[in-house]
């Protein structure tokens, strides 16, 4: 996997999606966040 914080990004149809991981200890939590392209 990934280090904590490093973002992913995917671009599908309008939106665009970013994914990162957040640890917490030993806890991890994944986060996410959609934009829409045309909204921007």
């Amino acid at each position: 996997g990934r280090a904590t914080g490093v973002p992913q990004l995917e671009v599908f149809e309008d939106n665009v999606y970013a994914v990162w991981t957040v640890s917490k200890g030993t806890n991890k939590q994944l986060k996410s966040v959609k934009f829409n392209v045309e909204k921007l």
